[in-house]
């Protein structure tokens, strides 16, 4: 994770990278956001996460949806090898944003804990429109899902 005022670097001149940013811009904006909040909460409230943030020994679990072509345990497995392979690395935490329940069972398997919820529905982020248009992310009613969910955010300890 890198530090809350160092944007992170993103290829340039990558015709791919600027459409999938341009139609996901509301998701990343979101995660952003409730990254910022986890992070600062918990750098706050615990000595021992802040140290690590600030030595970057804080990795970032990103994107860890279970399709549903994948099997419940390959979901799992896909969590617990990164979470060996990033403690082999020297990290002391893994931190997610798990908007599928998937993710969220495999950390608390793991021994995660919830530290922040950031509900779907709390305010309209996206264009409303009942088509979808060229170029603009939108949806029926403004909010980024239709679930009445949100996105948990989860820390690991590794060390």
């Amino acid at each position: 994770m890198p530090p809350l005022d160092v944007a992170p670097k993103v290829r340039e001149d990558d015709p791919f990278m600027a459409a999938v940013l341009a139609v996901w811009e509301p998701v990343v904006t979101s995660l952003g956001i409730q990254d910022a909040e986890a992070l600062t909460a918990l750098s706050a409230r615990y000595p021992a996460f802040r140290e690590a943030y600030a030595q970057g020994k804080v990795v970032h679990h990103a994107l860890v949806a279970r399709s549903d072509a994948l099997a419940k345990a390959d979901a799992f497995e896909l969590v617990a090898a990164s979470a060996e392979h990033h403690q082999a690395l020297g990290y002391a935490f893994m931190v997610t944003e798990a908007t599928n329940q998937w993710t969220g069972a495999a950390f608390e398997a793991l021994g995660g804990v919830r530290v922040h919820f950031a509900p779907f529905q709390v305010q309209a982020t996206v264009r409303k429109s009942a088509e979808p248009l060229e170029g603009v992310t939108t949806s029926p009613n403004g909010f980024l899902s239709d679930k009445d969910s949100g996105g948990m955010f989860y820390v690991i300890r590794l060390a």
